[in-house]
C-alpha cells in the first residue's frame, strides 16, 4: 500500500455482516423541496421488512446547519420514517460534504447513526462505503476547506454559534459551492483512482462504493479493487 496516497476518510467507523442494504447518495433534501422529502420518507418505510440497513452515502440535507434542521416540521415525515424503519433495522448516514456538522448526538433521538466510514461484509466480499469527496485530490481548495470543516474544534465552535447565524452561513457555503462547481475544471472533478485503491487496501475491501460524483460509474481499478459511483437520488415517479 504506497501511504502517498492515502486520504483521510474520517475516523468514525461502522462495521456491518451479512446486511441487506439499501444504498442512496446525494439527495440533497431541503424544506423548500416538501414533496422530495416525502418521496424518500415513503422509500424508507417500503424498504421495511424487504432491508435490515438503510444506507446513505452522505449529503443526506442540502445544507445541515445543526439540530434544529431536524427539529421543525419540514423532516419529520422522514424522521418517522427513519423511526418506522429502525424498528427492525438500522439507517446509517455518512457525513457527506453539505451534512458535514451531522453529528450521533443529534442523530440518536431520531432513530439514525452517523459515521464516516461503513465497512460490510457479506458472502466473502468486504465493501467500503464512503461519500467520495476526500478522493477528488485535485480539487486543492475543496480539499483545504474539507479539513478544516472537518476538524473537531471547528465543529464544536460552530455549533456554539446562534442557529439563525449557522443558517447564514450555511446558505453563503452552499450558494458559493454551487458557482464555484460551476467555474472548475473537469479534471478537478475527476477521482484520484491510486487514491480509491490506497483506501481499499487500507480497510482490506475489494469494492469501493461511493457518492459525491453524482453520475453512475463502475470501474476495475486494479486486480483486486473495484469502484462504484452511485448517481444522485431522484424521487422514483421522475426516474426514467
Amino acid at each position: 500500500m504506497n501511504k502517498a496516497n492515502l486520504v483521510d476518510l474520517g475516523s468514525q467507523v461502522i462495521e456491518l455482516h451479512n446486511e441487506k442494504i439499501y444504498c442512496v447518495a446525494d439527495l440533497h433534501l431541503c424544506a423548500s423541496r416538501p414533496q422530495e422529502i416525502i418521496a424518500f420518507a415513503n422509500e424508507v418505510i417500503d424498504a421495511c421488512n424487504k432491508y435490515s440497513v438503510v444506507l446513505i452515502l452522505g449529503d443526506l440535507f442540502d445544507v445541515y446547519v445543526g439540530p434544529e434542521s431536524l427539529s421543525g416540521v419540514d423532516f419529520a415525515p422522514l424522521l418517522s420514517a427513519f423511526e418506522q424503519f429502525a424498528a427492525t433495522g438500522r439507517v446509517i448516514v455518512i457525513r457527506g460534504n453539505r451534512d458535514v456538522l451531522l453529528e450521533g448526538t443529534h442523530a440518536e433521538k431520531h432513530s439514525f447513526e452517523v459515521c464516516d466510514v461503513v465497512l460490510s461484509n457479506c458472502e466473502q466480499q468486504r465493501t467500503l462505503y464512503v461519500h467520495g469527496d476526500a478522493f477528488c485530490t485535485s480539487d486543492l481548495p475543496y480539499q483545504r476547506l474539507r479539513r478544516v470543516l472537518r476538524n473537531r474544534v471547528l465543529r464544536l465552535f460552530l455549533r456554539m454559534l446562534p442557529a439563525g447565524l449557522r443558517r447564514y452561513l450555511g446558505d453563503k457555503m452552499r450558494k458559493a459551492s454551487t458557482a464555484e462547481i460551476a467555474r472548475k475544471e473537469m479534471s478537478d472533478m475527476q477521482l484520484n483512482l491510486s487514491a480509491v485503491a490506497a483506501s481499499a487496501k487500507q480497510f482490506e475491501s475489494s469494492v469501493v462504493r461511493i457518492g459525491h460524483l453524482h453520475q453512475a460509474q463502475q470501474q476495475q481499478i486494479d486486480s483486486s479493487c473495484s469502484l462504484e459511483v452511485l448517481s444522485a437520488w431522484q424521487p422514483l415517479l421522475t426516474r426514467g
